[in-house]
């Protein structure tokens, strides 16, 4: 029997993580297992959640753990290894919500497809909760995979994590999320699950996603964890995109040229991004990892060298342990 187990990584999430047990608890086929992670809440996540499991007659198992911050990926895979007798995993953003039969549905589609599939995903759409307004983002299925997400990808179509559902067998396999991401581990980690196996998306009711930019712009929140308030968050994005052309540099669905114009647009949008907040080693460094791509003649008019001119340092911390020197693209 085919059993989920629900992991809600939450990071000062006190006014909303309630909504998000709720969609869990009205589920029409109830998890397994929910676990709360808390990576150092310091708004009273910890006894709203406590309050939320003492009002309600729960039909599942339910743990809550607090953990020093340390970043969504940690908090994730720590609530993957608490998870017992659990067939199946699906990773609730605190924030996201559920449609009533998620859990179902999804388990439904593993059962009838046995070990041909890897990954199931639910038609997501964008929540205002002010005015309950839904904004569909998209609305395309991945069937028969990887070759559709490889492109997805690119055009940064990937179904959203908390409407995903895996086995939780092929979630170690890929040893998880990768710890110390800043962003884009969530696309790494379903990347690197689409590998393994087929992949299907399916239509109903949509999984409401909820973000709240305005206050990820101000440095009041930034979603799941502190850890994106350091300056090289913005470089996560297109560094993601590397560490994809590295594991899969010789298969890729894109051409050689394509790809290298997808990094480039990127590592320009990063360099506008920190020009914008005055981070200007960083800007530069961007400029200079664009021109540094294969595949393009003449990248020397950036408007990044004439703004900069002489060669930028690598910035210390995280880009020096996770970007190799130069970017790896198919032949």
């Amino acid at each position: 029997m085919n059993n989920l187990g629900v992991v809600i990584p939450a990071w000062n999430r006190g006014s909303v993580i309630t909504e998000a047990l709720d969609s869990v608890l009205n589920q029409t086929r109830p998890p397994l297992q929910v676990v709360v992670v808390d990576d150092g809440s310091t708004d009273g996540t910890g006894g709203i959640v406590d309050a939320w499991q003492k009002r309600n007659k729960l039909p599942f198992r339910f743990r809550y753990v607090i953990q020093e911050n340390a970043g969504v990926s940690v908090a994730r895979n720590r609530g993957a290894a608490l998870l017992r007798n659990c067939s199946h995993v699906a990773f609730l953003d605190s924030d996201d919500l559920w449609p009533a039969d998620f859990v179902e549905a999804a388990l439904k589609d593993f059962e009838l497809c046995g070990d041909e599939l890897i990954l199931w995903s639910r038609d997501f759409a964008r929540y205002t909760a002010a005015t309950g307004e839904l904004s569909p983002q998209y609305r395309e299925a991945f069937n028969d995979v990887y070759p559709a997400v490889k492109k997805a990808f690119y055009l940064n179509k990937l179904p959203v994590l908390s409407g995903t559902v895996a086995r939780l067998a092929d979630h170690y396999s890929v040893r998880g999320f990768l710890e110390g991401m800043l962003t884009g581990q969530d696309r790494l980690w379903m990347l690197q699950m689409a590998r393994r196996g087929r992949w299907i998306s399916t239509s109903g009711k949509f999984v409401r996603f909820r973000r709240d930019y305005v206050a990820i712009k101000q440095k009041k929140s930034d979603h799941l964890s502190r850890l994106q308030q350091t300056p090289e968050w913005q470089i996560a994005r297109p560094a993601t995109h590397e560490f994809y052309l590295m594991d899969n540099s010789q298969g890729s669905f894109l051409s050689r040229r394509k790809c290298a114009d997808r990094l480039i647009e990127l590592w320009k949008w990063a360099g506008r991004e920190y020009l914008k907040e005055g981070h200007k080693p960083y800007c530069r460094w961007c400029y200079e990892r664009a021109a540094s791509i294969k595949g393009r003649r003449h990248v020397s008019l950036l408007e990044g060298f004439k703004l900069f001119g002489a060669a930028a340092a690598c910035p210390d911390g995280w880009l020096s342990s996770r970007l190799l020197p130069q970017p790896v693209l198919p032949d």
